[in-house]
């Protein structure tokens, strides 16, 4: 986040996120993120040491924008990352992940939002700040960054959401900056057994090698996924006919989840496909 650099991110592997640097603005030195709690999600700023700090506040906030510890599927939140300045200066940076918990599956879905740009990275979104100089911004101050976040059809785990955010002196080094990081778990609201089977008529095949048929009792619109048993989204796809026909083909052999959202109502049902 000093001046003259911009980063752009790489997936290396499946456990972490690999940033290199460029010209223009954005992270100085960043060299990783994952999702694992040991190096606070991201491990991320070269030689600067990330550390835990309550100087920097993750919240997940509902439509009443009150502090959530669980989700719904398929329901809008907000995700709101306060920082407490400490360097005496007007610049300051952050970047987000939101993954299931222990694994680099993206979960849920990122939006732009105030001084936050969703970035797809080697096809996984994370939130990253837009510009790093905020006027408004002094010793003692708190800087907020908020964007919009859709919980996912359905998730396997609880979900990790962390964050590094990089208090920096704006010297054109990484020496004096302060950066720190807070991950924040949340779990999936349990709904009721008539919720999960509400909407879905039948999936048929089952078990199914190249096409899945599913037969919903409405033609409303509705958006239907389909799951790994980790979790992991494989397929997705809109739709607003009663009827709808999925290429299965290339999926691993396996125990899969197709979820459905449609109404306000969700769905799922397992499939096999071999």
């Amino acid at each position: 986040m000093k001046r003259n650099r911009l980063l752009s991110l790489l997936v290396l592997t499946i456990v972490s996120l690999t940033v290199l640097q460029s010209n223009s603005g954005g992270y100085q030195g960043v060299v990783a993120h994952t999702a694992s709690t040991s190096n606070g999600g991201c491990n991320c700023h070269g030689p600067a040491v990330a550390s835990q700090s309550n100087t920097l506040k993750l919240e997940v906030l509902d439509a009443s924008n009150n502090v959530v510890s669980s989700f719904l599927p398929n329901t809008n939140y907000t995700v709101r990352v306060t920082l407490k300045k400490t360097n005496a200066n007007n610049a300051a940076g952050v970047q987000v992940t939101v993954f299931d918990a222990g694994t680099t599956n993206q979960a849920g879905v990122i939006s732009d939002g105030t001084l936050i740009k969703a970035q797809n990275i080697g096809g996984t979104f994370v939130a990253n700040h837009s510009q790093k100089d905020i006027s408004a911004i002094k010793v003692g101050a708190n800087v907020t960054w908020e964007f919009p976040w859709k919980g996912p059809l359905i998730s396997a785990s609880d979900i990790t959401f962390s964050a590094i955010a990089n208090d920096c002196n704006d010297d054109g080094t990484v020496g004096g900056d302060f950066i720190v990081y807070k991950d924040q778990f949340i779990t999936q609201t349990p709904i009721s057994v008539t919720d999960y089977s509400k909407g879905i008529k039948t999936i048929y095949p089952n078990p199914a090698s190249d096409n899945l048929t599913i037969k919903l009792d409405s033609e409303k619109a509705s958006t239907i996924a389909i799951y790994s048993m980790t979790g992991q989204l494989v397929k997705q796809q809109n739709a607003t006919s009663s009827k709808i026909n999925m290429d299965v083909s290339n999926l691993p052999n396996g125990n899969y989840i197709v979820a459905i959202a449609q109404d306000g109502n969700y769905a799922r049902q397992q499939f096999v496909k071999f």
